[in-house]
């Protein structure tokens, strides 16, 4: 998965969104107004990433318990499936799928 180019990330008035620019604009892609973990999933997609890798990345990083890993799993899947259902992720492949 991958950030669409055509958004930008910008806190405005102390929130954070995921703002269309270029041709986003013109194809009239939705403004996103991004939680915790939305961010840190786009912040870290500037690159081309693997799913998993980056599920256990955040997991390390918010030091979610071997117990917690299945809830903070649908938590991140969710996140993920808001994000490409609004194009700011690209090339995601969900879990099960070819």
């Amino acid at each position: 998965m991958v950030r669409n180019r055509y958004y930008v990330v910008r806190k405005l008035a102390n929130v954070i969104y995921a703002l269309p620019v270029g041709q986003g604009i013109i194809d009239q892609y939705p403004v996103m107004e991004l939680g915790a973990l939305e961010y840190d999933i786009v912040s870290r997609c500037d690159q081309d990433e693997n799913q998993k890798e980056v599920f256990q990345d955040m997991a390390i990083n918010y030091k979610i318990s071997e117990e917690e890993r299945d809830v903070f799993w649908e938590d991140y899947c969710t996140a993920i499936k808001e994000l490409a259902s609004c194009n700011i992720l690209v090339n995601v492949k969900m879990e099960g799928e070819a």
